[in-house]
């Protein structure tokens, strides 16, 4: 263990080497396709509307393909009065599963305008920069439909898109230097995982430092809390759990948390429990406002 500290982005087989083969391969480092300045006609329109709007109408419509023009509106630059209602409406029960049925609707009668928008909306969602919000949008059920959105960008050739779900389902490939028995700890390598993706690959240019700062962090806490639900299963690591200053305590010292997922960064100090994974996100939410 002391010769080889293993890395969770040796899950992988993309490696740390992943994102820029991807973009490469993708054609997405110097495409002609892309367009110089992330806003385009489509987001002018939707910024115009929301200038429009005022202050207090900031309530999202009901879901459906027509109303799409005033939910990209709401979502273009929110003040920052304005986020913490437009998280709770998304996090609302069925408003995101009911966006992700319209992208599916869309995509089948492939309604480009429509799917630009939600390209808009999901962008939108990612940038109020909330970690409720964006565990939701890179949780299992939700994020192939979430990255497909991604992948029409407003400004980009359909043809020439990115695409996003034939990396993740076949170029991702999921490896186990050890056994990982346990769900809950799968489920967090995946999610770490998704976001470094979103990150690095799906939105780089259009990030926010608020933002990228929020997806840092999550990685960070679902690093530390793989790290410490590992080094406490005895089937991992036998004799981990063990006296201070045994082989439990060297291991805490040799696989940093923040080196357990490429992408993932260092935003400070890692916690030294869990407990305090929800306060540090509250504060981490507040101060990004």
């Amino acid at each position: 263990m002391q010769r080889r500290q293993w890395r969770g982005s040796e899950a992988f087989d993309s490696g740390t080497a992943h994102h820029a083969t991807y973009e490469e391969s993708a054609g997405l480092l110097h495409g002609p396709h892309l367009p110089s300045d992330p806003g385009d006609a489509l987001d002018d329109e939707a910024t115009r509307e929301a200038s429009c709007l005022g202050p207090g109408s900031m309530d999202l419509p009901e879901p459906t393909l027509a109303s799409l023009p005033a939910i990209a509106a709401r979502l273009t630059e929110p003040s920052v009065f304005d986020r913490e209602a437009l998280v709770h409406r998304l996090l609302s029960p069925d408003y995101l599963p009911r966006l992700r049925a319209l992208f599916g609707d869309a995509e089948d009668l492939e309604d480009v305008d429509s799917l630009r928008r939600l390209h808009v909306i999901f962008r939108g969602a990612f940038l109020l920069h909330d970690a409720t919000l964006i565990e939701a949008l890179v949780s299992e059920e939700a994020y192939m439909d979430v990255l497909g959105a991604l992948e029409y960008e407003p400004g980009v050739d359909p043809a020439a898109r990115p695409r996003h779900r034939a990396w993740m389902r076949e170029r991702a490939t999921f490896r186990e230097p050890v056994r990982v028995a346990d769900e809950g700890v799968r489920r967090r390598i995946h999610e770490t995982y998704r976001l470094s993706f979103v990150k690095d690959v799906a939105l780089p240019r259009v990030l926010d430092d608020a933002t990228t700062a929020t997806l840092r962090s999550l990685a960070l806490f679902n690093s530390v809390e793989i790290l410490v639900t590992l080094t406490a299963d005895e089937q991992v690591f036998p004799g981990a759990v063990c006296a201070p200053g045994g082989r439990g305590a060297r291991l805490g010292r040799v696989a940093r948390p923040g080196a357990l997922f490429a992408g993932a960064g260092r935003a400070g100090q890692a916690p030294a429990g869990l407990a305090a994974r929800q306060p540090v996100r509250e504060a981490g939410r507040a101060g990004a406002v």
